[in-house]
């Protein structure tokens, strides 16, 4: 597997990273069951997302459209386009660490009773 950048992005669909939702919103991505718009494929989604530069714009400025017959297949899947596009994006959650965690002495006594109850067996001391 070869890393991929903002170059090989660019150089493969003709668009920028930040654009492969948008792009996905319009092809569609099996491997997520995402299912693209009819007759629009990588090549006419890629021409579309550098003339508008998301889904957002695209549906936006339909009468700017100038492919023909995309603007009659985008018109009515425009709420598909618009959850193809959240389920394509992906989910960025950050934590935050509170505090650090402390590292106790094990338990022993605790921890044979746990083991003669449930039958585990014996724990040997250190």
């Amino acid at each position: 597997m070869r890393d991929v950048g903002p170059a090989e992005v660019n150089a493969t669909y003709g668009i920028m990273p930040s654009q492969i939702p948008d792009l996905k919103a319009l092809t569609g991505d099996p491997s997520d069951d995402i299912p693209g718009v009819r007759g629009i494929g990588p090549k006419t989604a890629a021409a579309l997302l550098r003339e508008f530069p998301t889904v957002e714009a695209l549906l936006a400025n339909l009468d700017g459209v100038n492919i023909p017959g995309v603007r009659l297949r985008l018109e009515p899947m425009r709420e598909r386009i618009l959850l193809n596009k959240q389920l394509a994006t992906p989910l960025v959650v950050r934590f935050q660490r509170r505090q650090k965690l402390a590292v106790a002495p094990p338990q022993r006594r605790a921890l044979r009773a746990l083991a003669e109850e449930t039958g585990v067996g014996s724990i040997s001391p250190p």
